[in-house]
């Protein structure tokens, strides 16, 4: 038989009397901690869905990517300069979406997809007219819209404003070079006055914070090789691995009527998965930026 001792008893009435006395408190205490364990579990099964409608997409994109490169003829589809320039133009788009979403998710009246579109344009549209330098004209093969893609502004406005710029070169490129500073102010204003983005916002998408990666998207590096290599934080694992499979298609591709085709079912495969809506944000303004671009610089 095991005695308690006098001190431990005393010890025990103790503890005792100051629950008794705070039960309020520990009660309070306990609901705490109950509400931090439910938490915890909450985060952790929204943290493994998200995991899981990302592989459930990615595998989709996968399976319909290698569908579509085996249904083509071995390519004979010369790849001159206007493929490095669509490589300039969907490299900065990408990056530049993924910036845009970030920039947009803290920045109130604008948001993750208002965001994405004007990185989307902001970064896209800059390289492929650095990278065009030197080419007369684009292609004249007329683009397809994707009405089931609720980001396709960024791939229609991006080349109606490029159109202006080729028109108008010298208001763009002065002395020293390309004059970002310029375009900057020429894309933001543009989309002010298309309604996608509010005057109050312009300041929002800082000069240096896009200007800083120009250059690295003018680089020889095909688009894959541009994600692989890319340490933009604010692009997701998620929108790397799709984007691949995307450019692996892209790449493959012999006419603009088939990738067409296949960006639109990639397009509405993306539009209606369970991701997350920046990830979707940046993925669909990526996408329109590739289709119409395709058929923009297609020669």
């Amino acid at each position: 038989m095991v005695v308690e001792k006098p001190y431990q008893q005393s010890r025990l009435n103790i503890f005792l009397i100051i629950v008794m006395r705070n039960h309020k408190f520990f009660r309070s205490l306990l609901v705490c901690v109950l509400f931090v364990g439910v938490l915890a579990g909450c985060q952790r099964e929204m943290i493994e869905e998200e995991i899981d409608v990302n592989s459930i997409l990615l595998s989709k994109v996968e399976s319909n990517t290698q569908m579509y490169i085996s249904s083509l003829e071995p390519s004979t589809l010369k790849k001159g300069k206007w493929w490095k320039i669509l490589g300039a133009d969907l490299k900065g788009a990408l990056s530049g979406a993924a910036t845009g979403a970030a920039i947009g998710s803290a920045a109130p009246g604008v948001g993750t997809g208002g965001g994405a579109i004007v990185g989307a344009v902001l970064g896209g549209a800059g390289a492929s007219f650095e990278a065009a330098a030197g080419l007369a004209d684009p292609g004249v093969t007329p683009p397809t819209s994707n009405p089931n893609n609720p980001y396709d502004p960024a791939g229609a406005l991006h080349y109606s404003l490029l159109d202006v710029m080729i028109a108008f070169p010298g208001e763009f490129i002065q002395i020293g070079g390309f004059n970002y500073s310029t375009y900057r102010n020429f894309i933001l204003n543009r989309l002010v006055n298309n309604g996608l983005l509010s005057a109050n916002n312009i300041a929002d998408f800082p000069l240096a914070t896009f200007a800083a990666e120009q250059a690295s998207f003018l680089g020889n590096g095909s688009p894959i090789a541009f994600v692989n290599q890319s340490n933009n934080p604010n692009l997701l694992p998620i929108e790397k691995s799709v984007s691949i499979q995307y450019f692996q298609a892209m790449s493959s591709s012999q006419s603009v009527s088939a990738f067409t085709n296949f960006s639109i079912g990639i397009e509405n495969t993306v539009a209606a998965s369970g991701i997350a809506d920046r990830s979707k944000a940046v993925l669909l303004s990526e996408m329109a930026t590739a289709r119409y671009g395709f058929a923009y610089w297609y020669q």
